[in-house]
């Protein structure tokens, strides 16, 4: 069974990541209760990363605590020192994040599965749309991106709520959401709600739109750039011109003759090799 090019059920250990929220609430639920074709439970911990810069991030995190001990699951919690003014605070917070993100899925050889649902891809795609960078980051949220799954991205934020209320399991509320202060915050408080009026559908046709893309480039793979997904992947790799040249040139060839056994060999011993893991590796 295969969820969305995600081999079921899963192997390795589950990181839920959740902030108390009802969107990260309701993902904790549905894995932990109803997770048992994916995976076992005894592999399953949530992960909570106190961000600090509200009074209320400390119930918040005591709130997800307590839930893990209802839950009899394992609890990771990572607080931050507060945020500094200099930079924007959504940024140091997704920074932080991924910091984490990578350093507990490799502590665990873990996944980390997010919360992100549909509304939050529409919203995305609205933003990306607008302030013109749809043609490089059209696709909005990834099913898959590193080392996240974002599972719920099919599922609107009130069929969430909904599932919420029909287990009677409560949540909490951050009220940077509805501050004015943040772009997201004004997409999601000022420009959705009037287009829904006009177009009641508007959610479920852009995350459509996203998820069907997403699937198109995935089924059409050789014919998408994987440069950009090796820069990425390996941003940390002390790159060399030889280097950019070899994989240039096996990229080129393998465009013309559309195939490729996906294994590059580079001057200094190193071997590029396309796989989940470990992008890189040193040949013997």
């Amino acid at each position: 069974m295969r969820g969305q090019g995600i081999s079921l059920p899963i192997n390795s250990h589950i990181l839920i990541a959740i902030s108390g929220g009802p969107d990260s609430t309701a993902l904790a639920h549905i894995l932990v209760n109803y997770g048992r074709r994916i995976i076992d439970k005894d592999r399953l911990s949530l992960l909570h990363i106190n961000h600090n810069w509200r009074e209320s991030a400390y119930e918040d995190e005591k709130f997800v605590k307590n839930l893990a001990k209802n839950w009899n699951v394992e609890c990771l919690v990572h607080r931050l020192s507060p945020p500094s003014e200099k930079t924007s605070l959504e940024q140091q917070a997704r920074e932080a994040r991924k910091k984490i993100f990578l350093e507990c899925a490799e502590l665990k050889n873990a996944r980390i599965f997010t919360a992100h649902h549909a509304n939050d891809l529409a919203e995305t795609i609205l933003w990306r749309l607008m302030t013109g960078s749809f043609e490089t980051h059209g696709l909005g949220i990834g099913f898959e991106h590193g080392v996240e799954i974002r599972p719920l991205l099919s599922f609107k934020k009130s069929v969430l709520e909904n599932y919420l209320k029909e287990v009677h399991q409560s949540f909490q509320i951050d009220e940077t959401n509805f501050c004015d202060r943040f772009l997201r915050s004004k997409i999601r408080s000022k420009i959705m709600p009037p287009l829904l009026e006009v177009f009641p559908k508007a959610i479920d046709r852009l995350a459509e739109l996203g998820l069907k893309a997403q699937k198109k480039i995935k089924t059409e793979d050789l014919t998408a750039d994987p440069m950009d997904e090796i820069l990425e992947k390996a941003s940390t790799f002390r790159w060399k011109r030889s280097h950019f040249q070899n994989i240039s040139h096996t990229f080129e060839k393998s465009r013309q003759q559309k195939s490729w056994n996906g294994e590059i060999h580079l001057p200094d011993g190193w071997k590029l090799v396309r796989e989940k893991k470990n992008l890189f590796e040193k040949k013997d």
